[in-house]
């Protein structure tokens, strides 16, 4: 055998043995890398294991380790970096089921990366919290990526509950869930949610105080376009702005109230016993609020001794009688005369104001 062919031998030999304490190196180097992985409590190590699996993981698969086993130990986040690499090395790989194997603490996901690998977007929006929107923005990306704008919108309750604050950033984001197909009855539900309707704490109501005002007096209709009746919020606001309104300057009353507040819910909500109060309050009679304010805004002297009886005034009660008398004094059919005559009493009535009412009212009935 001559040298040439001895020295060929000898780079054979040399390759073989490289080829095999490679194997050895890498079929090694990946046991210890699965054993870090599955029992290690240290992030630091942890954080390089995966690390260096995800880098050198094909060097792996050529020294004779298997496909199936590499994908196992992968951290998911690296599998969907490198989901097409494995797919072409001949894995088997659900997307879905890679997703969610994520361990919770992690940073936001790529959401185009995930919809572009076909994933079930809505799925994975729902069981991933850190997918919740906290802007407009986000709210689009979720969009643009493939989940579902009802996903969305439900995912957005929290950054739409938070926005009540600000109305036009609110509308904004309502707005766009409405345009994008999300049913009026649902944006009201919302809204509602933030706005109580019916049991109304009024310390409550501050907060959310720049909102009540918008719907009910916004000059540009804007609230009604996505399905939200302004009406059906006359209650908190008027609980807001009563007092503003009971005055007898021009300027403080009935007639300046927004177009979606009546007379008649103003009154109602308010309560007539709270009228009174604040009318007596400011050196007035709720004569003077009946001629200087109610009549002339065009309210219904009936409507107003409706909620006299709703307040269940009684005729015995001095004080209840002046109001029973003013009301029928103004034109009220529903009160009864008789009574008022019968429980009429000038003794009981002491400022001069309310004694030549009384002395007038009782004079004048008794003699018709």
């Amino acid at each position: 055998m001559n040298i040439i062919n001895k020295l060929h031998i000898l780079k054979d030999t040399a390759s073989l043995t490289y080829e095999k304490l490679s194997q050895n190196f890498w079929c090694g180097t990946f046991q210890a890398l699965q054993k870090c992985i599955q029992e290690s409590e240290d992030e630091k190590k942890l954080s390089s294991a995966y690390s260096f699996l995800a880098k050198h993981w094909p060097k792996m698969y050529e020294a004779g380790v298997g496909l199936e086993e590499i994908v196992q130990v992968l951290h998911p986040l690296d599998i969907i970096e490198q989901f097409e690499a494995l797919q072409d090395a001949g894995a088997h790989l659900d997307i879905d089921q890679i997703v969610r194997s994520i361990p919770g603490g992690h940073g936001k996901i790529d959401l185009h990366r995930l919809h572009s690998l076909g994933a079930d977007m809505d799925l994975i929006a729902i069981h991933d919290d850190s997918l919740e929107p906290c802007s407009f923005d986000e709210i689009n990306d979720l969009i643009i990526n493939g989940v579902s704008v009802q996903v969305t919108f439900d995912l957005s309750e929290s950054l739409i509950l938070g926005s009540a604050e600000y109305p036009d950033t609110l509308f904004k984001i309502l707005y766009f869930f409405y345009s994008h197909g999300i049913d009026s009855w649902k944006i009201r539900e919302m809204i509602n949610k933030i706005i109580p309707v019916k049991f109304i704490d009024e310390s409550s109501l501050l907060y959310i105080a720049d909102l009540i005002d918008d719907i009910i007096e916004d000059p540009s209709n804007r609230w009604p376009v996505i399905g939200i009746k302004p009406k059906e919020y006359s209650k908190p606001w008027i609980y807001l702005h009563c007092d503003d309104y009971l005055g007898i300057k021009p300027e403080k009353t009935l007639a300046n109230l927004p177009k979606a507040i009546s007379i008649r819910d103003f009154i109602h909500f308010t309560g007539l016993p709270y009228i009174i109060s604040k009318v007596n309050y400011h050196g007035l009679t709720i004569k003077d609020f009946i001629d200087l304010n109610y009549l002339p805004a065009g309210g219904d002297i009936e409507e107003l001794t409706k909620e006299a009886n709703y307040a269940r005034l009684q005729y015995e009660d001095p004080i209840d009688w002046l109001t029973l008398a003013y009301l029928s004094d103004s034109g009220s059919k529903l009160i009864n005369r008789q009574m008022l005559l019968e429980y009429g009493n000038l003794s009981h009535y002491t400022g001069l104001m309310d004694y030549d009412f009384v002395k007038r009212f009782m004079e004048n009935n008794s003699a018709h």
